[in-house]
């Protein structure tokens, strides 16, 4: 009687029924059993100097692999084991067959040929071994292990892959980048691999079992992309590094020894989306560089964008995108600026998001097929510019002020106007003012890149150009961003349209410098403020501080106080009460209520102004022009909880 293999409960318990099934037969038949049934019939043990061989060991070539099997008890009796090692095209390099005096025929080798047998009493227990070429190429090779009966029969068949001549790689961290996104969005999975000198290790990246992504350490598979489902949640994921290239086409069906999981949370930030570049309907053109050069703009074209050089997948505080510069970068074909039938200009958006390295460059290239025009976006002592050439030379509009270092959301809002274009930068949501320039002739034909010689070196993780309806309300999404759930609300004015919730009355514009209220003009948001904890009140704006004045509204329209740019506080009879201390052009303070008053602070440490009998749980807020003839531009508003800190 053989000995009996251990083998799982449920195992066990098919086995038992089976052969309650079956009490006349002494044998188990292979015809009545499943495939993976039959593929556990018999135990095939290899083994390398002393160690057990299996899916994924690493062989020396040269080594000699000991063979031993056992069977199920009542499994038929084996007449010949088969055993090769395959190289990728299917060839053997080695191979091993025994036969049994009852074999009746030598079986069909599995790799395809008849082998030379070598006679053993029993197809059991310990087994002559399996040599491998001493000049073994390293690489993956497949075991194939094929068990059959006496009369030619195929009782089990099976393989599995070893690496031979390759040592394994460490698998030291794998990331995510950002940490969390919002729905269908991209996320970039990065994996630290340390190899060996001359060895191109695999990599394969899986979720719930499947590969999405594979291929060798050479093709930059260390760094791949991966976009969330539109549910939100943790989403498990896995990486495997394998020492080299699997065998066949079919890849690797188990995991390596240098393999992690990973979570990757896909979650709507609180208030909608933070995202510039969610709607790709609102973008002429619109690159979200995650992963590929697609435009996914409105723009009729007959090319996708194309890289120049070797741009490589980086990242960059809070996202990731392309690494762009000098020797790398990418062509936008037939892009550039629109114009209307008469072929003037039309006015232009571009957005940028990226993480510049600092220095000069140019961000984004706008030039004619013959090169006599071209419109340059780009910085200058991290000064925003624009620079319009015609026959190698022309103006160009430096900004005011420069950009903060580090990751930023930038737009270009160009407007052309009587001759001229008007220039307004955003970075960040906020309006950085630059001298017009001459209104261009745009020639028909041309096209833009990103990167590429002058450019500025850096990690760009966004582009899109606007021609038609409003930007992206750039200020409100980086507020989201900055503030998470603290924030109320937030409101740039870019867009050129009031925002839902707001309503104006009186002379109301929209400038590239925000909202123009006009004398006596208005602006009233419905938002309520709960006043059972501290808010911040903000609101920037250009013009005369006496005039620009923020009304607290109770809940049946009735003023309540109003804090002007100047700093005064008076009660909603126009009573003076004090003043506040702010910068010029930006009211800003805290708003609480405390027994039954509204309280009022500064963020300069000064005691706060109390004004008693006037507090309601739930308040409005109004700006206006409260006598200036001149119109006040108002650049944003902004309320949020009181004492947060911003997001990292």
């Amino acid at each position: 009687m053989k000995p009996r293999p251990r083998i799982g409960l449920g195992s066990a318990f098919w086995l038992v029924a089976l052969l309650a099934s079956f009490p006349l037969s002494c044998e188990l038949s292979p015809t009545i059993l499943s495939t993976s049934e039959r593929s556990s019939l018999y135990t095939i043990n290899l083994s390398a100097a002393g160690r057990p061989v299996s899916n994924g060991s690493i062989l020396e070539p040269g080594s000699s692999l000991a063979v031993s099997v056992t069977g199920m008890s009542d499994t038929p009796e084996p007449a010949s084991l088969e055993l090769s090692v395959n190289r990728p095209d299917g060839g053997a390099i080695a191979s091993l067959q025994l036969d049994t005096a009852s074999s009746a025929s030598s079986p069909v080798s599995a790799q395809g040929g008849a082998a030379s047998p070598q006679l053993v009493p029993r197809i059991e227990g310990s087994l002559p071994a399996l040599a491998l070429p001493a000049q073994t190429s390293p690489g993956a090779y497949k075991i194939a292990c094929l068990v059959s009966s006496s009369d030619g029969k195929v009782l089990q068949q099976s393989n599995f892959v070893v690496f031979v001549g390759e040592s394994m790689p460490t698998l030291s961290t794998v990331l995510a980048y950002p940490p969390s996104a919002e729905p269908g969005s991209a996320f970039l999975l990065a994996a630290m691999v340390a190899k060996a000198a001359g060895s191109d290790p695999w990599v394969a990246w899986s979720r719930g079992g499947s590969v999405f992504s594979q291929g060798p350490l050479s093709a930059g598979t260390d760094r791949v992309v991966w976009v969330a489902p539109l549910a939100e949640g943790a989403y498990a994921l896995s990486v495997d590094v394998y020492p080299c290239a699997p065998p066949d086409a079919s890849g690797f069906s188990f995991s390596s020894a240098a393999h992690q999981d990973i979570k990757a949370m896909v979650r709507m930030p609180s208030g909608g989306t933070t995202d510039e570049f969610a709607d790709p309907l609102r973008f002429y053109s619109l690159l979200r560089l995650s992963g590929n050069f697609d435009d996914l703009g409105t723009r009729p074209r007959t090319a996708q964008p194309a890289a120049l050089g070797l741009p490589r997948l980086d990242v960059y505080s809070g996202g990731f995108g392309y690494r762009f510069g000098p020797a790398a970068g990418v062509s936008i074909p037939g892009l550039l600026p629109p114009v209307d039938g008469g072929g003037s200009m039309l006015p232009l958006v571009a957005l940028f998001r990226l993480s510049p390295d600092g220095g000069d460059g140019r961000l984004v290239r706008f030039a004619s097929d013959d090169g006599s025009f071209a419109l340059n976006l780009g910085l200058q002592g991290g000064r925003p510019y624009v620079e319009v050439v015609s026959g190698g030379q022309g103006p160009r509009s430096v900004a005011e002020s420069a950009i903060r270092p580090g990751p930023v959301v930038l737009a270009a809002l160009l407007t052309p106007a009587e001759g001229r274009v008007g220039i307004v930068w955003i970075a960040d949501g906020e309006r950085i003012s630059a001298p017009s320039l001459p209104l261009p002739s745009v020639p028909h034909s041309g096209g833009a890149t990103l990167g590429g010689p002058g450019s500025l070196p850096g990690v760009y993780g966004g582009f899109g150009l606007v021609t038609k309806g409003p930007p992206p309300p750039l200020y409100r999404l980086e507020e989201r961003r900055r503030w998470k759930s603290d924030l109320i609300l937030a409101e740039g004015f870019e867009t050129g349209a009031l925002p839902p919730g707001f309503t104006s009355s009186g002379p109301v514009s929209f400038t590239v410098q925000g909202l123009a209220l006009g004398p006596g003009a208005s602006l009233e948001m419905a938002q309520e403020l709960r006043l059972d904890r501290g808010r911040l009140v903000e609101a920037a704006y250009g013009g005369a501080s006496s005039a620009a004045l923020v009304d607290i509204v109770g809940a049946g329209g009735e003023r309540l106080a109003t804090v002007a740019g100047s700093g005064e506080l008076t009660d909603g009879k126009g009573r003076r009460f004090g003043n506040l201390r702010f910068a010029p052009g930006l009211v800003r303070f805290s708003l609480s209520e405390e027994d039954g008053a509204l309280l009022f602070a500064s963020e300069d440490g000064a005691p706060a102004l109390r004004l008693a009998g006037a507090a309601e749980a739930r308040v409005t807020l109004d700006v206006r022009n409260g006598s200036s003839p001149a119109a006040i531009r108002l650049a944003h508003v902004l309320v949020r909880s009181a004492g947060a800190s911003p997001a990292q």
